[in-house]
């Protein structure tokens, strides 16, 4: 997953602290240069995915693990987020003493379910898998826990990543260019994001310290922040005229000849 969201800022922190990384993606093109990388194209839903592209398990150290699909085919998500995972640590089992220490995955907070059981979600809350995403995570962070002695595993589930390109941001921004009108309670409701470069950090953190037990599990909060005062922050960013916010009672009113007055104006409703 180096490609990706986090691994994008992971291969920063690592080349930042001179590591030698081998970074596996299925678009290497997408990676930028950086020294002491070298970039390997794999396809992590192929079976034999780590005898495609040759590498020895042996030779490292540390393996991060961040790849997952979730698109509509979920044969190819399953084989990504699970099979993957599945095949890493079956082969890291099969192979003798090695220099390698630590292996770092990254789940997600979808196997706590979209309605948590608990009203304050701790590492040892109910695992829910209410979608396919989720049991797929699930599933995945079973796997990266079956280590062996001497090896750790260290599972992190991030809340809501993000960073300044991520999609997320970009549709946020699409809907404030058009005055979007947030009616999710009233711009009350919670939403807890993590920036990908603190997640990064996280990952970094995960091998420079000393393990409490051969496999750990952790959740990433960045920060706790209310719908209303997340638009108010990504507005400074866009260049609208402003936007509105009205209450959720509101909701009621945006149809009919209301919604296409608004609409006519330049409010999506």
């Amino acid at each position: 997953g180096a490609s990706g969201l986090v691994g994008r800022h992971l291969l920063v922190r690592l080349a930042e602290a001179g590591h030698a990384v081998d970074a596996v993606s299925r678009n290497p093109g997408q990676l930028e240069a950086r020294a002491g990388m070298r970039a390997i194209q794999a396809d992590l839903a192929m079976p034999d995915w780590i005898a495609k592209i040759g590498i020895s398990l042996a030779k490292y150290e540390v393996i991060y693990h961040l790849a997952y699909a979730s698109g509509r085919d979920e044969t190819y998500n399953h084989r990504v987020t699970v099979d993957s995972v599945r095949a890493l640590m079956e082969g890291l089992r099969e192979i003798g003493d090695t220099k390698l220490r630590h292996v770092v995955y990254v789940g997600s907070m979808v196997v706590f379910g979209s309605l948590p059981e608990d009203p304050v979600v701790t590492e040892e809350s109910t695992r829910i898998g209410d979608s396919a995403y989720a049991r797929n995570k699930i599933a995945a962070a079973q796997h990266a826990s079956m280590t062996k002695p001497g090896l750790v595993s260290t599972i992190l589930h991030p809340t809501g990543v993000y960073d300044e390109s991520s999609p997320r941001i970009r549709t946020y921004r699409q809907l404030l260019s058009r005055n979007y009108i947030a009616l999710r309670a009233g711009g009350r409701g919670t939403n807890n994001i993590v920036h990908a470069a603190d997640v990064a950090d996280a990952l970094m953190q995960c091998i420079r310290r000393v393990p409490a037990s051969s496999t750990e599990e952790y959740i990433i909060n960045g920060e706790s922040i209310s719908y209303g005062d997340w638009f108010e922050r990504l507005s400074s960013t866009t260049t609208n005229r402003s936007w509105l916010q009205l209450p959720q009672a509101a909701k009621h009113l945006c149809r009919g000849p209301v919604r296409r007055m608004l609409n006519a104006v330049g409010i999506s409703c």
